[in-house]
């Protein structure tokens, strides 16, 4: 997914998914939360123009990478391609027309797609 001509792609990263430094290697123990519908909500600062590339950085998941994943956005549309990166744990999504600064997009990413949390082990 390449942004619009000559734009860099937006990077997003919602603190809720964020995680401590190395936290993102797998390590022995780490489990796989089972498949489940991820629901994301986010507000750009800044304008978001049609046909944009988004990078929303989700340090704490996994899954097969993959140029096509299915989600629903709310409004309908405003998302309309999204892509999985397992390499830099991002997913990349192409807006589907112009968002404001401050407005809500809720997306949804279905469980078919695999991408899931990654947790650690409880302590004892």
């Amino acid at each position: 997914l390449a942004p619009a001509q000559g734009a860099a792609p937006t990077l997003l990263s919602a603190p809720a998914l964020r995680s401590a430094p190395g936290a993102d290697a797998p390590k022995p123990g780490d489990a796989v939360k089972p498949a489940e519908d991820i629901t994301i909500s986010f507000s750009p600062k800044l304008l978001l123009a049609q046909g944009e590339t988004v990078r929303l950085a989700m340090p704490d998941f996994r899954g097969r990478s993959s140029r096509s994943v299915r989600v629903t956005s709310t409004p309908a549309n405003a998302v309309v391609t999204a892509a999985w990166s397992t390499e830099s744990k991002e997913l990349l999504l192409v807006m589907g027309y112009a968002i404001p600064a401050n407005a809500t997009v809720r997306l949804i990413v279905h469980a078919d797609a695999g991408v899931r949390r990654t947790t650690a082990p409880a302590s004892p």
